[in-house]
């Protein structure tokens, strides 16, 4: 089997890493040249350069803002560049069921698997982990009221990749952590699954965000 894996953004070598290493294992290729799938983090991406290639969309997180699984132009977008899904659990199936009619596979998300077995638990790191949208974020509330925590020496802030300033990579952000800190970033959600402590912090203009989800969706719960 021969297999693409296309990047819009660096930190979707998180998402591939572990995929990428198992086909290996198994003796597949790894090409941009006349694959057989493209294996996508991103809703944009799609196989259509690639003759006779589907498109397997594995996500690039758990959506905390919901600006993919909640914009009906994004999901339009999944719904026509994708030809499967691969989703985190049965209430994301269940959520892009509802939506679009791409059928939708339970994998989890390789790239926790992988923390899993190979978490650091000792040290006191914290790892502070903002999003970017003014309506959304934490940053401005850090600042006034946290201002300790951020001068802290076992401080690692990581803002979104948007920002293209982060000197510590995810994954190894989340393998250090003993406690994590975030807002309506995914990696807050990504934090909670790995059963490290998690903090999330209440942005009051939360609601005029454009695609901000239902009170049922994960965010919300979380």
């Amino acid at each position: 089997m021969r297999v693409h894996f296309p990047s819009m953004y660096e930190f979707h070598e998180d998402y591939y890493d572990p995929i990428h290493s198992e086909l290996v294992n198994r003796g597949h290729v790894i090409t941009d040249k006349h694959p057989d799938f493209v294996i996508t983090a991103d809703e944009a991406q799609n196989a259509n350069k690639f003759s006779g290639a589907k498109c397997v969309w594995i996500g690039h997180s758990f959506d905390a803002k919901g600006a993919c699984l909640n914009s009906k132009l994004d999901l339009r977008r999944l719904e026509k560049h994708a030809d499967y899904l691969f989703v985190y659990s049965e209430y994301y199936k269940n959520w892009l069921e509802n939506k679009i009619d791409t059928p939708s596979f339970v994998v989890g998300m390789p790239k926790l698997d992988a923390l899993f077995a190979n978490r650091k638990n000792s040290g006191s790191t914290i790892f502070y982990a903002p999003t970017f949208n003014s309506e959304l974020t934490s940053t401005q509330i850090m600042k006034k009221g946290y201002n300790k925590i951020m001068d802290d020496d076992d401080l690692i802030i990581r803002h979104h990749p948007a920002k293209h300033d982060n000197e510590v990579g995810l994954t190894d952000a989340l393998r250090m952590a003993t406690i994590v800190i975030s807002d309506y970033s995914s990696v807050g959600i990504e934090a909670i699954v790995l059963d490290i402590p998690t903090i999330l912090i209440f942005n009051p203009e939360h609601k005029n965000f454009h695609s901000f989800p239902p009170d049922e969706y994960i965010t919300n719960r979380a």
